[in-house]
């Protein structure tokens, strides 16, 4: 479950372990950091803003509840 405990061992040879759900909002975190990061960068080339890549607005286009 969302409760679950991963084992690892880190870059430095050290042990961790983590819940499933601290992972899940790690990646979640993770991933915004970066596209952040892409963004600034396509803007500081002059490039346009690109289209919104938010997985509600994916859902938006696909799926309409009634």
């Amino acid at each position: 479950g969302i409760t679950r405990v991963f084992e690892y061992k880190l870059i430095s040879g050290q042990p961790g372990s983590s819940p499933f759900w601290q992972m899940l909002q790690h990646v979640v975190n993770h991933a915004t950091y970066h596209r952040g990061q892409v963004t600034t960068m396509l803007r500081q080339l002059g490039a346009q803003p690109g289209k919104s890549m938010d997985m509600i607005a994916f859902y938006r286009t696909r799926v309409r509840f009634v």
